[in-house]
């Protein structure tokens, strides 16, 4: 009895001792990082914890791989740096070339020692934290990729943190089921005031269930918070169509389209404010073409920002209006695509009434976008535009 007694006396010091080591060297690392000595800091526990059986241990790797990354491949596969004096990690990150890769699957890491240590909650949150940062650093399809119904399950577990709600709200509304989304986003506002994304999909949440004015104080919430100039103008922008097309206040739908405009003049923000002039027939309407016409110059599709700018105009029967700045931009313009759209849709237009007229239109925008190498088939699909022109 008393050898049996003595031995678990030993395993019990031995383990007290190994979990002092293990405090120790997470202070040690935690000094690591504040200097910005990431690479040798992850070694160091991977040393100590070279299968990464030890939670604390594998959440503080995961700490430093996901925040102090040089590299990163789909957050799985990393590469680290021990910072020089004057180097920063952004400075860094743009002008790393190459590095020493090794994998740090941090997902099916934690859910394995989460079946060990079931409910944990330091472990649960780091899972919370991997999904978080997928979600921050790539897009939406990437980090859907994850959510089996098993990672849903610990999402529901992490019941105290705001993202993990944030998440499921998130997961739900991308799902088109606002009815259950809109639960984790008051879940997580509640926790977190100052969570502004969840403030913002659960104004969008409450506007597919109608609950329009409900919509517009969470909105509003996320307008006044974000900080990016894009997510700013974003909460504007759809507070000035609920107020427009849902609470029919025309005054405060102009202030938040004309506020998303002025931060962040994208086509996107430029043509809703558009509509708004077109749709109260404001003297305006050409001042506000004529700058729609240049953000949809400068989107990533210009040709659908133009088809779609130059519809809104012709629905609220505008021709004349579109033909004046058509003209004006091709005349204007040094830009070779932008005379050649302008002159294709020129010749679009007209070609109703007036095909003859037409041509030699559709003629100018197959020379100038022959100048910034169309592809020829679209090239082959205005010529036999023109032949069918010349039938009428």
């Amino acid at each position: 009895m008393k050898r049996i007694v003595f031995t678990l006396f030993l395993i019990t010091l031995t383990g007290s001792a190994f979990a002092q080591k293990e405090s120790s060297i997470l202070k040690k690392v935690d000094k690591m990082i504040a200097d910005r000595q990431y690479l040798s800091a992850y070694q160091l526990l991977d040393e100590f914890d070279p299968t990464n059986d030890r939670p604390a241990v594998v959440l503080k790797k995961e700490t430093i791989v996901l925040n102090y990354f040089t590299q990163s491949i789909m957050h799985r596969v990393f590469s680290l740096k021990d910072l020089a004096e004057g180097e920063n990690l952004d400075s860094v990150r743009v002008n790393f070339t190459e590095g020493q890769l090794f994998t740090f699957e941090a997902d099916s890491l934690i859910r394995r020692l989460l079946a060990k240590h079931p409910g944990d909650k330091a472990l649960l949150g780091g899972h919370t934290r991997f999904l978080e940062a997928l979600l921050d650093d790539y897009s939406t399809d990437i980090w859907g990729m994850y959510l089996d119904s098993a990672c849903l399950e610990l999402l529901m577990d992490d019941n105290e943190n705001p993202s993990a709600g944030y998440q499921l709200g998130l997961y739900y509304t991308m799902n088109e089921n606002y009815e259950k989304a809109a639960p984790y986003f008051v879940r997580t506002v509640t926790q977190c005031d100052t969570h502004y994304r969840a403030h913002y999909n659960l104004g969008i949440a409450e506007y597919y269930l109608q609950a329009f004015n409900t919509a517009t104080h969470h909105l509003r919430r996320a307008y006044q918070g974000y900080q990016r100039p894009s997510e700013k103008a974003d909460a504007a922008r759809t507070l000035g169509i609920i107020y427009g097309e849902n609470l029919n206040n025309a005054d405060s739908a102009l202030l938040y389209l004309q506020k998303a405009v002025d931060i962040y003049p994208s086509y996107l923000n430029q043509v809703f404010l558009l509509q708004w002039h077109l749709d109260n027939k404001s003297p305006d309407i050409q001042q506000m073409m004529a700058n729609c016409w240049s953000a949809a110059m400068e989107d990533d599709e210009p040709f659908s920002a133009v088809q779609d700018l130059l519809s809104r105009c012709m629905e609220q029967n505008r021709r004349n209006d579109v033909l004046k700045l058509l003209k004006i931009r091709n005349a204007d313009t040094t830009d070779d695509f932008e005379r050649g759209i302008s002159s294709l849709f020129i010749g679009q237009i007209i070609s109703d009434t007036a095909p003859a007229d037409a041509i030699p239109w559709i003629e100018l925008a197959i020379t100038n976008f022959k100048k910034v190498e169309a592809p020829d088939n679209f090239l082959d699909s205005l010529r036999q535009m023109i032949l069918e022109l010349q039938q009428k």
